[in-house]
């Protein structure tokens, strides 16, 4: 297949997921990793991930890039509170092998910057080349419910959630007689810039006739960016009387 030929000005963005295998930089055995993206003269940092050889950061950031500019790096460092951090590792992604508007996540393997230096492990990221003003993805995880209403005459229900952005519809799958299912499941949808909310219904599913309706929530995604922390929260639900909550996974994040 053939890419469509950008038309306008690029940017990356650049999701730093987590790392794993660390080298440990400090007495204790462990390090506070911290990852920098670079391409071109701009840079971006994560946050710190105290004593950790397995940090998770789950943060996006958004670059433009400029003529010329087809890779960028991210490298990983132990942050010290004096003097300089340490380095523990490089990735390089060459952004002329992605494919334009789709997201690719892979484990980098850490390497070196220069003859001397050590690094080991690797670091997951998740990247996006797409051109500004496009739509952009919505990625939704769906976790779990608690303390649903019982529509079933057992006392239990049979959930799945059915979610609604801009038009697009997807649902989890059923999960039979529980009032605290856990879907795990994750979905990506397409959306503006100035996207205003997700909503959520949870169902109990019915061999015979509809479906009933336990609860519905929405969730405002209008401030959300692709440098926002991804959300993690639960989610009340506003019907039945008999309540219950939708956790909405470790992320709603916009890329």
């Amino acid at each position: 297949l053939r890419q469509p030929k950008p038309t306008g000005p690029m940017e990356v963005v650049v999701m730093v997921r987590s790392a794993r295998g660390l080298l440990a930089a400090d007495k204790g055995g462990t390090s506070d990793p911290f990852c920098e993206v670079s391409i071109g003269r701009k840079k971006r940092k994560t946050k710190v991930v105290p004593k950790s050889l397995d940090p998770t950061w789950e943060e996006s950031f958004t670059m433009a890039l400029e003529a010329g500019e087809c890779t960028f790096t991210c490298d990983v460092f132990d942050h010290d509170v004096i003097g300089n951090s340490d380095f523990l590792g490089r990735a390089l992604v060459d952004t002329r092998t992605l494919m334009m508007g789709r997201a690719r996540e892979d484990w980098l393997p850490l390497g070196v910057r220069k003859t001397g230096d050590e690094a080991q492990g690797s670091l997951l990221l998740k990247v996006l080349k797409r051109e500004k003003g496009k739509p952009q993805e919505l990625f939704i995880e769906v976790l779990s419910a608690r303390k649903l209403a019982a529509a079933d005459r057992g006392g239990t229900s049979d959930p799945f959630v059915v979610i609604h952005a801009e038009g697009q519809k997807v649902k989890t799958r059923v999960i039979k007689t529980t009032l605290t299912p856990e879907w795990g499941e994750s979905f990506q949808v397409l959306v503006e810039e100035d996207a205003g909310k997700v909503s959520f219904e949870v169902y109990d599913y019915n061999t015979f006739g509809r479906n009933t309706l336990i609860g519905s929530t929405d969730l405002d995604t209008s401030a959300l960016t692709p440098s926002s922390p991804p959300l993690h929260k639960w989610l009340p639900l506003d019907i039945p009387p008999a309540g219950g909550a939708l956790k909405s996974l470790p992320k709603v994040a916009r890329v």
